[in-house]
């Protein structure tokens, strides 16, 4: 099995989607542009091998694969937070 390799960027990525539930706000808060979100997000379902969103409407929802991984991915950019 290939090493997945989550980088600091999907998470923070993965979070604020979660967040705004759509990419174009979400990318406005990150400060960059729509396609990068998305390109991150792919990297992130490609790697976990799960669709954490699907299409809803003008935004996204998150999967129940999301829904876990969420949990996991804030307590960690929390940790790294409070470490720096």
């Amino acid at each position: 099995m290939p090493e997945a390799r989550v980088r600091f960027r999907h998470l923070r990525t993965f979070i604020e989607v979660a967040r705004q539930k759509s990419v174009g706000k979400a990318a406005d808060v990150l400060g960059v542009t729509q396609p990068a979100v998305t390109k991150t997000i792919r990297e992130l379902e490609e790697t976990l091998g799960k669709k954490l969103f699907e299409k809803e409407g003008r935004g996204v929802r998150i999967t129940r694969y999301g829904e876990v991984f969420l949990r996991h991915a804030g307590a960690s950019v929390a940790a790294v937070q409070q470490g720096i």
